[in-house]
């Protein structure tokens, strides 16, 4: 039996056919392992692809939250610059009418020192 094995009937094999149904054997499993081997490439590209899908799509939302924060920030820097802007106006028109107001006074004044200068010596 070294070179022959039984089958399910009992009948011998040769040897070359018992071969021929290894080799088919082996050659079914390489075209497995290499259909696997596809399949587990394609299945690393595919799950590398969506993991640029998701980080883009992450680093998008990080953007348009970004610049939606620096556009309100931008806003209220706005707001702020101009309440800075109404009050220095109010305050400059203040100073100016408290400046008009002395300078009236002191025009007053030295027109009356004036006055009495010239009365004292007439």
């Amino acid at each position: 039996m070294a070179d022959a094995t039984r089958g399910d009937e009992g009948s011998r094999y040769p040897k070359s056919e018992i071969m021929g149904k290894i080799r088919d054997a082996e050659e079914q499993v390489r075209q497995t392992l290499k259909a696997a081997e596809a399949n587990r490439e394609k299945a690393i590209a595919e799950a590398k692809r969506e993991a640029i899908e998701v980080k883009e799509s992450i680093l998008e939302k990080a953007r348009k939250s970004s610049d939606a924060a620096v556009q309100q920030a931008q806003a209220q820097l706005d707001r702020e610059r101009e309440g800075i802007l109404n009050r220095a106006e109010a305050d400059a028109a203040r100073i100016g009418s408290v400046s008009a107001s002395k300078i009236d006074r002191a025009k007053k004044h030295l027109l009356d020192e004036l006055m009495r200068a010239l009365d004292d010596k007439a």
